[in-house]
């Protein structure tokens, strides 16, 4: 039976390793998925949620943006290896970030040539990191290169995006596949509802430094000059006190639906409304953020500043629209002027991307080309 260890830093990226534990099993293997004790999302400690998990100890942190954190994710990554050395992996299928489970898990190749390594690109540090000058610090060229210096290890390295793909490729001459997320709760039927005195808008997911509070405040204050705005939240986060009172300020409504874990209920909001927003800084480099899976899935066109996948999307897949930070007053209008006829439309065009990319079975056939070919 073929050994496979799955590697991830943190609860957000754990249901991708569930995906790829679900991937494995069905192939036959035995798996085992190594996660921090401490949780990303919520900065405790972390139950351990499924007997295929192993929790690896990781010291606290509060702020994302911190050493204690960078010093963590060093430490949790040497007691992977660790443990690793006494499992004994026939295969290694890492997530990265951290940077510094990318340099070990290359270690741990050098020492056993036998072990197939592959390392999946989730997220680009310190890249997308949402400062830019931080990028320039001392120090950020070293964490860099312990990435990139690892990908020459592996057999393959995945990218969960083509953005990701376009930027290493200008660093590395290594082969990178994208890999795109699949989303496990059940697609379900759409049946929206179309309010012709307000524009209903969603915003889904984690609040924090990386949302571009700005463009969100700008965007509310045009949309409500031309017709009255109500943005439903689901989710919450450390900026969420903040982008409440911008949002408030602009002369928007705001419903608080909390944190939604009900499929269905989430689906219900989603129908009220006409767009789901992803609004990032402009410095951070996010290809396809999760929620932007999830408004796909419920058939809500996307409302975004960001580059790359999604800009595809936009404008190629017409499943939403495209806002640029320096002319809000073009987007506003064509929001505020688009029928319940052509929103209709974008919203089938939302739902066949999603069907197309981000189903269960296209990525476990991505999964397939590559590992079919290489597998033990």
């Amino acid at each position: 039976m073929t050994k496979t260890a799955i590697l991830c830093i943190s609860d957000p990226y754990l249901k991708r390793g569930q995906l790829l534990r679900d991937y494995y099993k069905k192939r036959g293997d035995e798996v085992l998925i190594l996660t921090p004790d401490y949780s990303h999302r919520h900065k405790c400690r972390m139950e351990k949620p499924d007997q295929d998990v192993e929790l690896i100890h990781h010291i606290p942190y509060q702020k994302n943006l911190s050493w204690q954190r960078i010093y963590g994710h060093f430490d949790f990554s040497k007691g992977c290896w660790k443990r690793l050395q006494e499992w004994k992996p026939d295969r290694i299928h890492c997530l990265v970030p951290a940077n510094s489970l990318a340099y070990f898990m290359a270690r741990y190749k050098q020492d056993h040539p036998d072990t197939e390594l592959y390392l999946d690109i989730n997220d680009l540090w310190p890249e997308s990191l949402p400062l830019g000058f931080l990028q320039k610090m001392p120090g950020m060229n070293i964490w860099r290169r312990l990435r990139n210096n690892a990908l020459e290890s592996a057999d393959q390295v995945f990218v969960e995006c083509d953005l990701f793909k376009d930027v290493l490729q200008k660093q590395t001459s290594v082969s990178l596949k994208p890999l795109y997320w699949a989303r496990q709760e059940p697609v379900l039927d759409s049946h929206p509802v179309w309010d012709e005195d307000h524009i209903h808008l969603a915003y889904l997911g984690s609040i924090n430094n990386i949302i571009d509070l700005d463009a969100i405040e700008l965007f509310f204050q045009k949309m409500n000059q031309i017709k009255p705005c109500i943005l439903h939240i689901v989710g919450d986060g450390e900026k969420k006190e903040e982008m409440m009172e911008r949002v408030f300020k602009s002369g928007a409504s705001i419903i608080d639906h909390g944190i939604v874990f009900d499929p269905a209920a989430k689906q219900k909001i989603f129908d009220q409304c006409r767009f789901g927003i992803n609004m990032m800084k402009e410095s951070v480099l996010a290809g396809l953020p999760m929620k932007s899976l999830d408004y796909l899935a419920a058939g809500l066109p996307l409302l975004n500043t960001a580059k790359g996948d999604l800009l595809e999307i936009c404008r190629k897949d017409q499943a939403g629209i495209d806002l640029d930070r320096d002319n809000m007053d073009e987007g506003a209008a064509r929001i505020a002027a688009q029928t319940c006829q052509e929103n209709e439309q974008m919203r089938k065009n939302a739902r066949q991307v999603f069907i197309n990319k981000f189903t269960l079975e296209s990525f476990e056939r991505s999964l397939d080309e590559t590992i079919g070919s290489s597998s033990k």
